[in-house]
């Protein structure tokens, strides 16, 4: 992975749950690293607003684990 870089992105391209990277790198292709670590377990949020706030914008969610934020 030699050259320089100038941009990332990061997607769950391969619909698997968790997210891999796309970097640019200048005067070469895209590179595209895949995110293959183990399954572990995860937390899916979605929110939904009042009146034209349909997105929950402004909303906060604390997450706590044996007592642990």
């Amino acid at each position: 992975m030699k050259g320089y870089y100038c941009g990332a992105a990061y997607a769950d391209l391969d619909n698997d749950g968790d997210l891999d990277v796309v970097m640019n790198v200048l005067n070469g292709p895209a590179e595209l690293l895949q995110n293959n670590a183990p399954k572990k377990n995860y937390l899916s949020i979605s929110f939904k607003g009042d009146g034209s706030n349909t997105f929950g914008i402004g909303t906060k969610a604390i997450c706590i684990s044996k007592g642990n934020r």
